[in-house]
Protein backbone atom coordinates (compact mmCIF):
# COMPACT_ATOMS: atom_id res chain seq x y z
CA UNK A 1 0.00 0.00 0.00
CA UNK A 2 2.86 2.35 0.88
CA UNK A 3 4.45 1.79 -2.53
CA UNK A 4 1.15 2.34 -4.36
CA UNK A 5 0.28 5.50 -2.43
CA UNK A 6 3.81 6.86 -2.93
CA UNK A 7 3.67 6.28 -6.67
CA UNK A 8 0.24 7.93 -6.89
CA UNK A 9 1.49 10.97 -4.97
CA UNK A 10 4.55 11.32 -7.21
CA UNK A 11 2.45 10.97 -10.36
CA UNK A 12 -0.07 13.54 -9.15
CA UNK A 13 2.53 16.09 -8.10
CA UNK A 14 5.25 15.53 -10.72
CA UNK A 15 3.31 14.16 -13.66
CA UNK A 16 5.35 10.94 -13.75
CA UNK A 17 6.43 7.97 -11.65
CA UNK A 18 9.94 6.59 -11.19
CA UNK A 19 10.96 3.13 -12.42
CA UNK A 20 10.59 0.29 -9.95
CA UNK A 21 14.37 0.00 -9.51
CA UNK A 22 14.63 3.64 -8.37
CA UNK A 23 11.59 3.40 -6.11
CA UNK A 24 12.96 0.23 -4.47
CA UNK A 25 16.20 2.05 -3.60
CA UNK A 26 14.32 5.03 -2.15
CA UNK A 27 12.12 2.72 -0.08
CA UNK A 28 15.01 0.57 1.20
CA UNK A 29 17.49 3.30 2.08
CA UNK A 30 15.23 6.21 3.00
CA UNK A 31 11.63 5.35 3.83
CA UNK A 32 12.26 2.05 5.62
CA UNK A 33 15.42 3.10 7.45
CA UNK A 34 14.43 4.76 10.76
CA UNK A 35 18.00 5.81 11.67
CA UNK A 36 19.28 9.28 10.81
CA UNK A 37 22.40 11.18 11.78
CA UNK A 38 22.45 14.76 13.00
CA UNK A 39 25.30 17.28 13.03
CA UNK A 40 28.11 15.19 11.56
CA UNK A 41 31.37 16.87 12.62
CA UNK A 42 34.55 15.79 10.79
CA UNK A 43 37.91 17.08 12.06
CA UNK A 44 41.37 16.49 10.62
CA UNK A 45 44.46 17.84 12.36
CA UNK A 46 47.48 17.71 10.02
CA UNK A 47 50.90 18.33 11.54
CA UNK A 48 54.59 18.12 10.72
CA UNK A 49 56.66 15.82 12.90
CA UNK A 50 60.41 15.82 13.21
CA UNK A 51 60.71 12.14 12.29
CA UNK A 52 58.65 12.58 9.10
CA UNK A 53 59.90 13.93 5.79
CA UNK A 54 58.06 16.72 3.94
CA UNK A 55 56.27 14.03 1.95
CA UNK A 56 54.23 12.92 4.98
CA UNK A 57 52.01 14.36 7.71
CA UNK A 58 50.89 13.07 11.10
CA UNK A 59 47.09 13.19 11.06
CA UNK A 60 44.67 13.05 13.99
CA UNK A 61 41.02 12.49 13.11
CA UNK A 62 37.74 12.90 14.97
CA UNK A 63 34.28 12.07 13.66
CA UNK A 64 31.27 12.88 15.80
CA UNK A 65 27.53 12.66 15.12
CA UNK A 66 24.19 12.13 16.83
CA UNK A 67 22.24 8.98 15.97
CA UNK A 68 18.46 9.14 16.23
CA UNK A 69 16.00 6.24 16.07
CA UNK A 70 12.85 7.66 14.47
CA UNK A 71 10.93 4.45 15.13
CA UNK A 72 8.59 4.84 18.10
CA UNK A 73 8.15 1.08 18.62
CA UNK A 74 11.31 -0.86 17.72
CA UNK A 75 14.73 -0.79 19.36
CA UNK A 76 17.57 -1.06 16.83
CA UNK A 77 21.18 -2.25 17.01
CA UNK A 78 22.88 0.22 14.70
CA UNK A 79 26.18 -0.94 13.13
CA UNK A 80 29.03 1.58 13.53
CA UNK A 81 31.85 1.08 11.02
CA UNK A 82 34.97 3.23 10.57
CA UNK A 83 38.25 2.87 8.72
CA UNK A 84 41.66 4.54 8.88
CA UNK A 85 44.03 4.53 5.93
CA UNK A 86 47.46 3.03 6.47
CA UNK A 87 50.45 5.01 5.20
CA UNK A 88 51.65 3.70 1.82
CA UNK A 89 55.24 3.90 3.13
CA UNK A 90 55.88 0.70 5.11
CA UNK A 91 57.99 2.65 7.64
CA UNK A 92 54.83 4.36 8.94
CA UNK A 93 52.18 1.72 8.16
CA UNK A 94 51.78 0.63 11.77
CA UNK A 95 51.09 4.19 12.95
CA UNK A 96 47.37 3.85 12.07
CA UNK A 97 45.26 3.22 15.17
CA UNK A 98 41.92 4.06 16.75
CA UNK A 99 42.43 6.17 19.88
CA UNK A 100 38.89 6.17 21.30
CA UNK A 101 35.35 5.07 20.45
CA UNK A 102 32.79 6.87 22.61
CA UNK A 103 29.00 6.82 22.98
CA UNK A 104 27.49 9.76 24.89
CA UNK A 105 30.98 10.62 26.17
CA UNK A 106 31.76 7.14 27.53
CA UNK A 107 34.48 4.96 25.97
CA UNK A 108 33.29 1.59 24.74
CA UNK A 109 35.11 -1.43 26.24
CA UNK A 110 37.50 -3.29 23.96
CA UNK A 111 35.46 -6.50 24.10
CA UNK A 112 32.63 -4.89 22.06
CA UNK A 113 35.00 -3.55 19.38
CA UNK A 114 36.10 -5.62 16.39
CA UNK A 115 39.25 -4.18 14.85
CA UNK A 116 40.52 -5.71 11.61
CA UNK A 117 44.19 -4.98 10.86
CA UNK A 118 44.72 -7.63 8.19
CA UNK A 119 44.59 -5.21 5.25
CA UNK A 120 47.75 -3.39 4.19
CA UNK A 121 45.64 -0.45 2.98
CA UNK A 122 43.57 0.30 6.10
CA UNK A 123 42.45 -0.77 9.54
CA UNK A 124 38.73 -1.15 10.16
CA UNK A 125 36.67 -0.98 13.34
CA UNK A 126 33.16 -2.38 13.80
CA UNK A 127 30.78 -2.22 16.73
CA UNK A 128 27.08 -1.55 17.34
CA UNK A 129 25.02 0.96 19.28
CA UNK A 130 21.60 0.04 20.65
CA UNK A 131 18.95 2.72 20.20
CA UNK A 132 15.63 2.44 21.98
CA UNK A 133 12.49 3.83 20.27
CA UNK A 134 12.90 7.59 19.76
CA UNK A 135 16.32 7.60 21.45
CA UNK A 136 19.30 9.74 20.49
CA UNK A 137 22.98 8.99 21.19
CA UNK A 138 26.20 10.82 20.27
CA UNK A 139 28.94 8.70 18.72
CA UNK A 140 32.55 9.93 18.64
CA UNK A 141 35.41 8.14 16.89
CA UNK A 142 39.04 9.25 17.22
CA UNK A 143 42.07 7.94 15.37
CA UNK A 144 45.51 8.80 14.07
CA UNK A 145 47.74 7.79 11.19
CA UNK A 146 50.43 9.06 8.81
CA UNK A 147 49.25 10.33 5.43
CA UNK A 148 51.04 11.63 2.32
CA UNK A 149 51.33 15.42 2.01
CA UNK A 150 49.31 15.07 -1.22
CA UNK A 151 46.13 13.17 -0.41
CA UNK A 152 42.44 12.76 -1.30
CA UNK A 153 39.79 11.39 1.10
CA UNK A 154 36.24 10.80 -0.23
CA UNK A 155 33.71 10.84 2.63
CA UNK A 156 30.41 9.36 1.46
CA UNK A 157 27.41 9.10 3.82
CA UNK A 158 25.77 5.75 4.45
CA UNK A 159 22.63 7.16 6.13
CA UNK A 160 20.43 10.21 5.82
CA UNK A 161 22.12 13.08 7.67
CA UNK A 162 21.13 16.56 8.79
CA UNK A 163 24.06 19.05 8.70
CA UNK A 164 27.71 18.23 8.05
CA UNK A 165 30.75 20.30 9.04
CA UNK A 166 34.39 19.67 8.10
CA UNK A 167 37.31 21.36 9.88
CA UNK A 168 40.93 20.89 8.82
CA UNK A 169 43.87 22.29 10.81
CA UNK A 170 47.10 22.22 8.81
CA UNK A 171 50.62 23.65 8.51
CA UNK A 172 51.01 26.80 6.40
CA UNK A 173 52.83 24.79 3.72
CA UNK A 174 49.68 22.70 3.14
CA UNK A 175 46.64 23.82 1.18
CA UNK A 176 43.18 22.26 1.59
CA UNK A 177 40.22 22.02 -0.78
CA UNK A 178 36.76 20.56 -0.05
CA UNK A 179 34.45 19.45 -2.87
CA UNK A 180 30.81 18.41 -2.33
CA UNK A 181 29.45 14.99 -3.25
CA UNK A 182 26.09 16.58 -3.94
CA UNK A 183 24.28 17.75 -7.10
CA UNK A 184 23.67 21.17 -5.53
CA UNK A 185 27.26 22.28 -5.07
CA UNK A 186 26.24 25.74 -3.85
CA UNK A 187 25.09 24.21 -0.55
CA UNK A 188 28.73 23.80 0.51
CA UNK A 189 29.80 27.00 2.27
CA UNK A 190 33.07 28.04 3.84
CA UNK A 191 32.82 29.28 7.43
CA UNK A 192 34.86 32.37 8.44
CA UNK A 193 37.90 31.44 10.55
CA UNK A 194 40.07 33.45 12.94
CA UNK A 195 43.17 31.83 11.41
CA UNK A 196 42.26 30.84 7.84
CA UNK A 197 45.87 30.10 6.85
CA UNK A 198 45.97 27.18 9.29
CA UNK A 199 42.39 26.24 10.26
CA UNK A 200 39.55 26.06 7.73
CA UNK A 201 35.93 24.98 8.10
CA UNK A 202 33.25 24.08 5.54
CA UNK A 203 29.58 23.33 6.15
CA UNK A 204 26.56 21.86 4.37
CA UNK A 205 23.35 22.67 6.22
CA UNK A 206 20.11 20.75 5.89
CA UNK A 207 19.39 17.23 4.71
CA UNK A 208 21.81 14.93 2.91
CA UNK A 209 21.04 11.45 1.61
CA UNK A 210 23.01 8.23 1.37
CA UNK A 211 25.82 8.73 -1.16
CA UNK A 212 26.11 12.45 -0.49
CA UNK A 213 29.14 13.82 1.35
CA UNK A 214 32.41 15.61 0.65
CA UNK A 215 35.84 15.00 -0.87
CA UNK A 216 38.71 16.30 1.28
CA UNK A 217 41.94 17.09 -0.57
CA UNK A 218 45.18 18.52 0.77
CA UNK A 219 48.41 19.31 -1.08
CA UNK A 220 51.76 21.03 -0.72
CA UNK A 221 51.63 24.67 -1.73
CA UNK A 222 53.90 25.70 -4.58
CA UNK A 223 57.25 26.88 -3.27
CA UNK A 224 56.63 25.44 0.21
Amino acid sequence: MLKTVGQDVFKASLGHTFPKEIWDEVAAHLLRNPIIRRNLDIQYDLSDRGELSNDFLAVSTCWSYMLENLDTVRSIDYPVVAALDRCPDCKYRDRARFVAIEVDGRSLPEDVLRVDETSEAEIQMRTSVKLEPGQRKVVTLKGESVYPSENIIPFSLTDSTINIEVTVAHPIRIGVVIDPLHPREERLRKVPSANPSQTETWRIEGGLLSGHGVVIRWFQRLGA
